[in-house]
């Protein structure tokens, strides 16, 4: 299945997709990503709200300025992403993800 970033819907699990790209900033709540793979590698100014993310690869992608709330990121992969200027409130990242920042 692909799906464009701007088209991600709430209340919804999305399994071994590819997510598009966002013609907007990357606003995204209360979904879960689970082995997705992302075209998309400039989140910037973006917003993830009570998110759960699964054995996803974000590698070298840029989320300066992004805002998170409430995410669980759980065997992501992050090596070179960018989260300066960020805020980061209730969110948890198991051991394997945080090794990679």
């Amino acid at each position: 299945m692909t799906i464009g970033l701007d088209d991600v819907e709430p209340d919804t699990t999305y399994v071994n997709c590819e997510v598009g790209y966002a013609n907007h900033n990357s606003d995204v709540s209360d979904v879960v990503f689970d082995h997705c793979t992302f075209k998309q590698t400039n989140f910037s100014n973006g917003t993830w709200i009570d998110c759960l993310i699964k054995n996803c690869d974000f590698t070298n992608a840029d989320f300066t300025r992004s805002y998170w709330l409430r995410c669980e990121l759980q065997d992501v992969k992050l090596m070179g992403a960018n989260f300066g200027e960020s805020a980061i409130k209730k969110t948890q990242a198991d051991e394997l993800c945080c090794r990679l920042l």
